[in-house]
């Protein structure tokens, strides 16, 4: 009986020094991509800037996008009923649904963050600070503590000691098992830049609607916040479709995010613009 990592890559086949330094650099560039972009923001471009926003911004993340979206992604794309099956065939329903609920969980998420947590945080410098933490703790998730699995996973490759977690295991889990074994051991430069890029264009984005939604909450505007969900759904469009395999190429999917991205920056930069620090406004009305 061979092991595991025998079955998969052959009779002498580890996973290299090289894939898992790549994968150790990923792990560092995805926790140190949102730490460097804080102080950055913090240190050069607005030493006013306070930290707490930061810290609303990850903890919302994660409480709507980690848990609260948890339940209706598991009603659709858990493949147990009748909807999920229909869901996880119909590329249309799978992309609809998947960016809708994504775009109305977070961004109603960092509304309420606005509303009801930072209320005494009116300056709009406070929104880039609390997208800053929006988007670094999803890069710190998606890229740095993967990374940190990959690890884990080669260590467990390479020690021979991966059929503690593989034993007992068949079928589509075990399909499932070896997939992530295979992407692990094909980790390289390519994928590190890949995933930095994705994730800078991501916290771009948190960055660009916390704006938006911001202006929402200050203004007692309920319209950008619908903006701020519509411009989150169609910039999942692209990943959404790729997963169901209407798009193939991993290149052209972020080549769009950039485009989409991009646009959402520079609409986002004429709303911060455009928003009068709270003094400001009190003078304002009193010259009117």
């Amino acid at each position: 009986f061979l092991c595991f990592s025998e079955r998969i890559y052959g009779m002498s086949t580890m996973i290299s020094l090289q894939t898992i330094l790549w994968s150790a650099l990923a792990a560092a560039a995805g926790i140190g991509l949102p730490v460097l972009v804080l102080l950055v923001w913090k240190f050069k471009f607005c030493r006013g800037a306070k930290l707490f926003p930061a810290v609303v911004g990850a903890v919302t993340f994660v409480v709507f996008a980690q848990v609260l979206e948890g339940v209706p992604k598991a009603i659709f794309f858990g493949g147990g009923t009748g909807v999920s099956q229909y869901v996880l065939t119909h590329a249309w329903a799978y992309t609809l649904i998947g960016c809708l609920l994504a775009g109305v969980f977070e961004e109603v998420g960092r509304y309420l963050a606005f509303r009801f947590l930072l209320k005494r945080y009116t300056n709009r410098r406070d929104a880039v600070t609390y997208g800053i933490g929006h988007g670094g703790i999803e890069a710190i998730l998606v890229l740095g503590l993967t990374a940190i699995n990959n690890i884990a996973i080669a260590q467990l490759v390479n020690s021979g000691s991966i059929e503690t977690i593989t034993n007992g295991l068949t079928g589509a889990q075990l399909d499932q098992v070896q997939a992530q074994i295979a992407a692990v051991a094909s980790f390289g430069a390519a994928n590190l830049l890949l995933g930095l890029a994705e994730r800078a264009i991501a916290m771009t984005l948190h960055i660009s609607l916390s704006v938006v939604v911001f202006r929402a909450v200050r203004q007692r505007k309920a319209g950008y916040l619908g903006l701020a969900v519509a411009l989150h759904a169609l910039f999942d469009v692209p990943a959404a479709l790729f997963q169901c395999g209407v798009l193939h190429s991993t290149w052209l999917v972020e080549a769009l995010l950039l485009v989409l991205c991009l646009g959402c920056a520079a609409y986002a930069k004429k709303q911060y613009c455009a928003l009068q620090e709270p003094e400001q406004q009190t003078l304002s009305d009193k010259e009117e």
